[in-house]
């Protein structure tokens, strides 16, 4: 397996996430030190807060994305280390196309959206979405992303990445696959009888590829030329 990875972009964000985090606690600081010296100023305190936990949370998203810790890795390591032992005809670029992580194998083109939240996932059908339970309102505030919409990530980053190749390649261009993958060990999956869209743990990605037969993918001269145009 290939990782093409835009270790420039990943070094200057790691370090703007570095900067950003202490500015955004200090911005609550200073409101909540506003709020005991000055009550009657109350405009100072609720403007700083939302500033503050703006910038805070801003640097948590960036730190999650960029920034690998011991008990979480960067998405595109976690993605890397799940298709260990693949050969080199599987291509995964991260931070290099439209589509954020994109994966070029012999079953076709695929957008990864990789999610790190742990505790339960289920599908609702009758709201068409998913149902996720587990982890505290703190840090789902301080320390981790919501879930969002993967499906709706999906489709923008599929729409994308779409647009991208048939400009490049015209009628040529193959079409565009998703899955979503959960890099957190601890995530409990189940009930997903109807996802319009793969959903798996980054354990069963290498094993889920090998079972999908082949289908349209880049040529090795359509992979050149994207090498050129990267």
């Amino acid at each position: 397996m290939q990782a093409i990875t835009n270790e420039q972009l990943i070094k200057r964000n790691a370090r703007l996430a570095k900067y950003i985090y202490p500015v955004g606690l200090l911005v609550l600081a200073s409101g909540l030190l506003v709020s005991f010296r000055r009550p009657d100023l109350l405009i100072i305190p609720y403007s700083t807060l939302i500033i503050g936990f703006l910038l805070s949370n801003f640097a948590v998203s960036l730190t999650n994305r960029y920034v690998s810790r011991p008990d979480r890795p960067r998405p595109d390591s976690a993605l890397s280390d799940a298709l260990k032992g693949l050969d080199d005809r599987y291509r995964l670029y991260s931070f290099i196309l439209p589509a954020t992580y994109t994966l070029v194998c012999p079953a076709g083109v695929y957008v990864i959206i990789p999610k790190f939240q742990g505790g339960s996932l289920t599908w609702d059908k009758s709201r068409n979405r998913f149902r996720h339970r587990g982890g505290s309102i703190f840090r789902n505030l301080f320390g981790q992303e919501w879930l969002g919409s993967p499906l709706i990530e999906a489709e923008s980053e599929a729409r994308k990445l779409t647009r991208f190749l048939e400009k490049e390649f015209g009628g040529a261009a193959p079409p565009v696959k998703s899955v979503i993958v959960f890099t957190n060990p601890k995530i409990d999956i189940q009930g997903l009888n109807g996802v319009p869209i793969p959903t798996i743990k980054a354990k069963r990605l290498n094993a889920f590829l090998r079972k999908q037969p082949k289908g349209e993918t880049l040529s090795p001269e359509q992979i050149e030329r994207i090498d050129q145009v990267i």
